[in-house]
This record gives structure tokens, sequence and C-alpha cells, in this order.
């Protein structure tokens, strides 16, 4: 299997999880990059995480060669913005969420996924979490027999 080189878009607070995550499956993903538009905080996140690639541009970080695909952790408002270029560049996305702030921008997000046939994945974790599984099940068979 291939390894995927992965991107992380912004060192806020759920940036730690994914590095975490990217970190613990080795086997199938290498963290090569990350990006922040603060000079210092982009450089201590690369140094706490052993990341070689720093860039304050996500813009010339999708135009490299060091990433396959990228996370998504920055603030609310941005996230459409970065998805939508990641996918132009040709990168498959790991979007926190909520997907976007309108619903307009997700669908224009689900569409270029289509359209380039890259993957879109948002964050939404929690659905997989047994207690949540279970709350679903009982909603779903709320009031049946």
């Amino acid at each position: 299997m291939k390894t995927v080189k992965v991107g992380i878009i912004g060192t806020g607070g759920i940036a730690n999880s994914h590095a975490q995550g990217y970190l613990v499956n080795r086997d199938m993903c290498e963290l090569t990059a990350v990006c922040d538009i603060d000079k210092e905080r982009v450089k201590a996140y690369a140094e706490r995480h052993s990341v070689k690639n720093i860039y304050t541009d996500y813009g010339k970080m999708l135009k490299s060669d060091v990433v396959d695909a990228v996370s998504v952790c920055l603030p609310n408002n941005l996230h459409a913005t970065a998805t939508l270029d990641a996918l132009a560049a040709g990168k498959h996305v790991l979007c926190e969420k909520p997907m976007a702030t309108t619903v307009q921008d997700a669908e224009k997000m689900a569409q270029e996924a289509e359209r380039t046939g890259l993957v879109l994945y948002i964050g939404f974790n929690h659905r997989f979490i047994a207690r949540f599984l279970r709350a679903r099940r009982l909603l779903k068979n709320w009031g049946r027999p």
C-alpha cells in the first residue's frame, strides 16, 4: 500500500489531534508538511510533531509535491475556500467540522470532490463512537414495536 503524504493547514487546537492521528498510523501515512500564517507558531508546531516542510502560505504547499492530502484545520469560515483550493490542486481533503458556513459552499465542496474524483471527508468522527452509534439505533427504532 502506498504511504499517503499529508499536510496540515492551520495549527490551532484541533490540528494537534490530526497530527497525533497521522503519527500513530505511520504505516499508512506520513505527516510531511504543515502550514499556518503565524511563522513562529508553525515552526513550533513542526518541531513538536517532527514535520520537515513548513509553510506560511497553503497555496505554496498545495503546489508542491510534498503532500497528497491535507487536513483543513482552519477557522470555520475558511473551510470551504481551503478545501476547494486543495481539491483544485489535486489533493485529497480531510476537513474539520463544520464542513462550511453556508449550504452553497458545502455543495460546491461536494461537487468539486465529485468532479475531481478526490476524497473529501468531513471530520464528524463522533459518528463512530459506540455510544453515539447506539443512540442512533435507538432513535431510528423510536416508537417501533
